[in-house]
């Protein structure tokens, strides 16, 4: 026979699974906004007593209907989908900071929306025809010697452009990496906090029953990390997580890596571990974005830092590539004339007036091209004391009205000069093209994964509104039934054997 109050125990836990499930829907209610935030449930089971403990075997219908037990709270997550998030976060990361720099070069060597380098060029060699038709003219020497100055400035500029950007990538890629390593130290702080929680409830790693709002935290984290280079999570026994960033093993346990920024002699970036002081080998995420972009050198990479891809300093070494070969080809277009003892007779020196120079009297580039001190301080400079070219006296500068659409030899480029700035111009715009194209495909892929991810572990208000209402109901009749108990109990109790009395 049943025990008589049994009725009360299987209503009580009734009510109390009930209740939890009205706490825990308001709970996920509440948090519908928390960033981060996993929806979770309450796992309940039918409590199955079974008597094969006892010395003699009663009938099962004895131990029927005790009720239900509470296994724990559970998060509803899909380790697969979170997976597959984490890959496609980096995608996504290295896309978006590569697309980010490439539009800071764009905007810096832009030749549509301000006065460029072509724009100048064409100046000259306007200032260049007009001098021509007026060789002896001081005047017209001095317009050519003002679009001179203009073209080096508009080099200079564009110069400073590329080192300030190059300074504003080196900084926000140490804020980066900052923020890499905090998050490395919070996961492994959050894995001792975790690992904790669930000794002292006598659990362990695999008991799907943790500490929610911690587990949170740590998935958010790693989300955060995914950004920034490849994520690869695996569940250690005792609840904890091990965490490998780019192929090296970060974090273990409470103890974590971190990452060491260092700018190296040859003007590039260093990234390498604090553990072993080996570079970090990455594929993908905004980290490898920034070094990419701070030591992209193209194809003429050669250093141990430097980038095969087109980067800042690739294109600064385009601007000094043309820079070089202008003043080059200038520099040797006007001959020194001597005179030859005969009356009015000049002779060749061999040598050639220096029309452009490096400013700190060194190798010249874009950042110290300048035109040279004498013709500076003389306009006419360029129109004296000039070898002549048969009865012309201004050969010198047809030659360089020539130079200007004249195919030459740059590093790895044939054409004019306004060829070459066009050819560079062209591969920004690709490599800008290129970049938003994969940063919207794969931002589209990694928002349909968080979609879906989202579908399992969101909170949804109306599925939860419907929980509300059946956990509401359940426990209204759990209610319902120890009323029904007590009167049942009332009358065995207080109206059983009062007739014959």
């Amino acid at each position: 026979m049943r025990s008589t109050f049994v009725g009360f125990e299987t209503a009580r836990k009734g009510l109390a699974a009930n209740q939890l499930g009205i706490d825990i829907t308001g709970n996920n209610i509440s948090n519908v906004s928390t960033e981060g935030y996993t929806r979770q449930r309450v796992d309940t089971s039918s409590v199955a007593l079974s008597s094969l403990d006892s010395r003699y075997t009663l009938n099962q219908a004895a131990f029927s209907g005790q009720g239900v037990q509470i296994d724990g709270v559970s998060q509803i997550r899909d380790s697969f989908l979170d997976k597959r998030y984490r890959d496609e976060m980096c995608e996504v990361g290295y896309y978006d900071q590569a697309s980010l720099i490439m539009s800071d070069i764009e905007t810096a060597l832009d030749e549509v929306d301000s006065e460029g380098i072509k724009e100048a060029l064409a100046d000259f060699s306007s200032a260049l025809q007009s001098l021509n038709g007026n060789a002896d003219q001081v005047s017209y020497a001095n317009i050519l010697l003002t679009a001179s100055k203009s073209l080096t400035q508009i080099v200079m500029q564009f110069d400073a452009k590329l080192d300030t950007i190059l300074l504003q990538q080196k900084f926000d890629l140490d804020i980066a990496v900052d923020e890499v390593n905090s998050a490395l130290e919070q996961v492994a702080i959050l894995n001792q906090s975790i690992c904790a929680e669930i000794y002292s409830t006598g659990g362990s790693g695999n008991d799907p029953y943790g500490p929610n709002e911690l587990l949170d935290k740590r998935n958010l984290l790693l989300d955060r990390l995914s950004s920034y280079g490849a994520v690869t999570v695996m569940a250690e026994a005792d609840g904890a997580v091990s965490v490998d960033f780019n192929g090296q093993n970060a974090i273990r346990g409470s103890w974590c890596d971190r990452l060491n920024l260092s700018d190296t002699a040859e003007g590039t970036i260093s990234i390498g571990w604090q553990s072993t002081g080996e570079q970090t080998a990455m594929n993908t995420g905004s980290l490898k974005a920034y070094q990419d972009m701070i030591n992209g050198r193209g194809e003429g990479a050669t250093g141990p830092y430097e980038s095969p891809e087109q980067g800042i300093l690739y294109y600064k070494d385009r601007l000094n590539g043309f820079v070089q070969t202008f003043a080059e080809a200038f520099n040797h277009t006007i001959e020194i004339a001597a005179p030859d003892g005969s009356p009015g007779g000049i002779i060749a020196t061999g040598t050639y007036k220096v029309l452009f120079e490096a400013a700190d009297g060194g190798v010249i580039n874009a950042g110290n091209m300048r035109v040279s001190a004498e013709w500076s301080a003389q306009p006419d400079y360029i129109i004296r004391n000039v070898v002549c070219s048969g009865e012309s006296d201004n050969g010198h500068i047809l030659k360089m009205i020539s130079l200007m659409d004249k195919k030459v030899d740059f590093d790895d480029f044939h054409g004019t000069f306004e060829e070459y700035v066009n050819s560079y111009n062209i591969t920004i715009g690709q490599q800008k093209n290129l970049y938003s194209t994969r940063l919207e495909a794969t931002a589209a892929v990694a928002e349909d994964i968080l979609d879906r991810r989202d579908s399992v572990s969101g909170v949804s208000i109306d599925e939860e509104g419907t929980n509300l209402m059946m956990y509401q109901k359940a426990y209204n009749a759990m209610a319902r039934m120890m009323t029904a108990m007590d009167e049942a109990l009332d009358t065995l109790i207080n109206k059983t054997g009062i007739v014959g009395r």
